[in-house]
């Protein structure tokens, strides 16, 4: 299983993509313009997952994310743990296979 960081702001998300140790395997920018970040997925599913793997993705929520975590179940994420900002002890774990 592959974890996958995600700092969102309005023109780009910071990714830090790891393994199952905790080792780093990437970590970059990615514009958030939807050619660039579509590609990033794109590639990150093709290049990473194996034939049925999946992924957890790991961002604070914010007021703009919405289409970021619609965007995820997409591109094989599994769940989506979302952290308080405020206080990051306090996740909330959503299933991304399931509909909303």
């Amino acid at each position: 299983m592959l974890y996958l960081g995600i700092d969102q702001h309005a023109r780009q998300i910071t990714i830090s993509l790891r393994d199952e140790n905790g080792d780093v395997l990437q970590a970059r920018q990615v514009s958030t313009q939807p050619e660039k970040i579509n590609a990033f997925f794109q590639r990150l599913t093709r290049e990473r997952l194996r034939e049925g793997e999946s992924f957890v993705a790991v961002l604070e929520v914010c007021g703009f994310n919405d289409w970021l975590i619609r965007m995820l179940r997409d591109y094989r994420c599994h769940q989506v743990i979302l952290i308080q900002p405020e206080d990051r002890k306090n996740a909330r774990r959503i299933d991304a296979t399931r509909p909303r």
